[in-house]
């Protein structure tokens, strides 16, 4: 029993840092925005962390959850784990300042209607000119622009930086828009070495607004593929009858390895940012996990073996990591 005039840590409110709370169907996931930590509860857990957010003692909070579901809670199991999550404050420790990210203007000037409707244009222009010409269409035979193959391997990687960029910070950007921060790492899937963006704040927003952020690479990558194809057909232009330049065919090849990037994003099994999506519309977490286990089960079960067989479910574990996007370097 405490002394008399010292209140117990239960008859104590907890400080929080500043969280946010999105609920979806029967999970609600609570994060902390500035350290990209988030974790996800059942709709009873949430509104108890939200009564402790909201100054209610440990104690109190057992109590309203009592009365309100008709059982006992183990508050100080939840506050251990909001704790290790880093959304309780310790002592001394000042709330976390939240505000506006960097680059966000941008992000949404780049997504704006405006913006769209220019690389419709672009991208429609393109179409138009692959149509009456098919020899603008990007094809392999562009890649040999050069009778010297240390010419084209030189060339192809020197253009490649800069478009790997421009895909990764079009994830960044859709991204920021919405007030959520990102991190670009390098990576890889499987001997496959990849410059990937984590934008582990989309557990935290509608999940009709993460489509953008994951697709905004793919969008880039087709918009790039047609100024590729403008440039080289105004270079055209400028050679004697029209004839295909150097620097036309060096475009035409640099779209093309454009092109393969995009495919590319389709190699499901590499967790591409076409994985990410198909497993965010199905409201999924972790498919590829899933799909392994429910292989190595038929596996097993075609030898006969049911011992050490895995829990599956149709949507995986869940987890607090966000979706990353990543592009081939």
């Amino acid at each position: 029993m405490p002394e008399h005039g010292i209140r117990s840590e239960a008859d104590t409110p907890l400080p929080f840092h500043p969280l946010v709370f999105l609920e979806d169907g029967e999970e609600v996931t609570i994060g902390r925005p500035d350290t990209d930590s988030y974790g996800i509860f059942p709709v009873d857990g949430a509104h108890l962390v939200r009564r402790l957010e909201a100054g209610a003692t440990p104690s109190q909070a057992a109590d309203w959850y009592a009365a309100e579901y008709g059982e006992q809670v183990d508050v100080d199991d939840i506050i251990g784990a909001l704790r290790e999550l880093g959304f309780v404050r310790e002592e001394g420790e000042e709330p976390a300042q939240t505000g506006p990210v960097r680059w966000q203007r941008l992000g949404r000037a780049l997504f704006s209607p405006p913006a769209w409707i220019c690389y419709g244009l672009i991208t429609a222009w393109a179409l138009w000119r692959m149509i009456c010409s098919p020899d603008l269409v990007p094809t392999a035979e562009d890649m040999l622009f050069s009778e010297y193959y240390a010419v084209i391997s030189l060339v192809m990687l020197v253009a490649a930086v800069p478009l790997i960029a421009i895909h990764e910070a079009f994830h960044a950007l859709a991204a920021r828009r919405l007030g959520i921060g990102s991190k670009t790492r390098l990576s890889h899937r499987f001997y496959f070495l990849v410059v990937e963006t984590a934008l582990d704040g989309l557990v935290a927003v509608e999940r009709r607004k993460r489509y953008l952020p994951i697709v905004a690479g793919m969008v880039v990558d087709v918009v790039l593929v047609s100024l590729l194809i403008a440039v080289a057909v105004a270079d055209a232009a400028r050679g004697p009858g029209g004839a295909e330049t150097t620097a036309s065919s060096v475009c035409l090849a640099v779209a093309f390895a454009a092109v393969l990037r995009v495919l590319w994003q389709f190699f499901l099994y590499l967790r591409t940012d076409v994985y990410v999506l198909i497993t965010t519309m199905l409201g999924c977490v972790d498919l590829h996990t899933t799909s392994v286990r429910l292989l190595r089960n038929r596996f097993l079960r075609l030898r006969g073996r049911t011992e050490g067989l895995a829990e599956t479910s149709p949507c995986g574990t869940p987890s607090t990591a966000g979706p990353p996007a990543g592009t081939p370097g």
